[in-house]
């Protein structure tokens, strides 16, 4: 699911989302949450659960449940060193340049996606 404006292919994986429209001050946008056949897998009979965060007209942040179990000494050994670490009330989270890692403890809750900074 890439994030940035809609295109008509990512608004149709969407549409069987559930929406929750918001506003905040001149900010428009909703929370979304679904599920997607395959989620870019090779196991096209695995979902994934999604939850989206759409701003205007452009998908913002999307937040994927874990499919697989990726630690988080795994996730170093593959990504590297982050380029920020934040730490949560149940654990942390590996910020890379456009995807983190949220964990609590060793096990892995949730990637997410977004714009890199500049971008």
């Amino acid at each position: 699911m890439p994030v940035g404006a809609l295109s008509a292919a990512t608004r149709e994986r969407l549409r069987g989302f559930t929406e929750r429209e918001f506003v905040l001050g001149d900010f428009r946008g909703s929370f979304l949450s679904g599920t997607l056949a395959g989620g870019g897998s090779p196991d096209a009979a695995r979902t994934e659960a999604v939850r989206a965060l759409a701003i205007g007209e452009a998908l913002e942040l999307v937040e994927v449940a874990p499919g697989a179990k990726l630690s988080r000494a795994e996730a170093l050994a593959r990504y590297g060193a982050p380029t920020r670490t934040v730490a949560t009330p149940h654990g942390e989270v590996l910020v890379y340049r456009e995807f983190a890692f949220s964990y609590a403890g060793e096990a892995l809750e949730a990637t997410l996606f977004f714009a890199a900074a500049g971008k």
